[in-house]
């Protein structure tokens, strides 16, 4: 698991997202951008670091059994 705070963290959840990250200085953007964990499995977006993101972000919870 990467290291970091991301943007996003679903549990168990459904979450659809579209936005802008800005770093203050080349570099500084967050890598990890988001982190989805359903019944147990987790999962992580990231990106290369650099000084903007702009991201379009679904995470769909896993159907019941």
């Amino acid at each position: 698991m990467s290291t970091g705070v991301p943007c996003f963290i679903t549990q168990d959840a459904s979450l659809s997202a579209s936005y802008l990250q800005y770093g203050h200085a080349p570099g500084k953007a967050r890598a990890r951008q988001a982190v989805a964990i359903s019944g147990g499995k987790v999962e992580e977006f990231t990106v290369s670091p650099g000084n903007l993101a702009v991201g379009l972000y679904s995470a769909q919870t896993s159907a019941p059994k």
